[in-house]
């Protein structure tokens, strides 16, 4: 992705604020701008006739949002890359995201500089997050108690079980893991899950919020 034109589509339902984020991405250097939805059923059409390097799409569009495109595409194929526009300052959407295999999340409020920086992280093959997300971030993993306990708890799990607690902080899904470690995908999913049983940890994004918490640990 990093030597060729990136051809990207957009999906707002708000004409206006799809034609900033138009103009933002022109100014970028080796884009092609290939379509455009208005809803998130049309996005999706277009993702999977076109199939575009990256789709930057609204979190919440009529038809359907965001998390139901990234949830429609986690099983398939495509390898379009995703990056999320959002007015919510709200983590469990960016832990949603970010499992369902979001390459950006990105808040509206910032998108204009935001969005330049996030096509150039992902070109790169990285992730891209708002700083004031990242700041929420931090907060929350500087609340966090009995740091000691999760030290012995992180020490008492195998090398592999490490690696992974790692690649998942590092937001990476479990396709992505599983090509990593040479596993199988059922595997990490089953691996995932009783990691999260041996902490005690409740929830569909709790292992996730863990590891960013402690990421240092890994």
């Amino acid at each position: 992705m990093q030597n060729k034109k990136l051809n990207i589509i957009i999906a707002d339902d708000h004409p206006i604020f799809r034609a900033g984020v138009k103009q933002t991405i022109c100014s970028v250097e080796g884009v092609n701008i290939i379509g455009e939805a208005e809803d998130g059923f049309s996005a999706l059409k277009l993702i999977n006739e076109m199939e575009p390097d990256i789709a930057i799409i609204d979190l919440k569009m009529p038809k359907k949002s965001g998390l139901e495109i990234l949830d429609e595409l986690s099983d398939s194929d495509c390898n379009t890359k995703i990056v999320l526009l959002t007015m919510y300052k709200n983590l469990p959407y960016f832990y949603q995201a970010v499992s369902l295999g979001a390459k950006g999340y990105i808040l509206k409020e910032t998108a204009s500089i935001d969005l330049i920086n996030a096509i150039e992280k992902i070109r790169k093959g990285g992730i891209y997050v708002s700083n004031r997300i990242a700041q929420l971030l931090d907060e929350e993993s500087k609340n966090r108690h009995d740091l000691s306990i999760i030290i012995e708890a992180v020490n008492s799990f195998s090398q592999t079980d490490r690696e992974i607690l790692k690649l998942v902080s590092m937001l990476k899904t479990n396709s992505e893991i599983a090509e990593t470690l040479s596993l199988s995908k059922r595997t990490i999913e089953n691996r995932r899950l009783r990691i999260g049983e041996n902490l005690d940890l409740k929830g569909v994004h709790s292992l996730l919020q863990f590891t960013i918490e402690n990421r240092e640990l890994f």
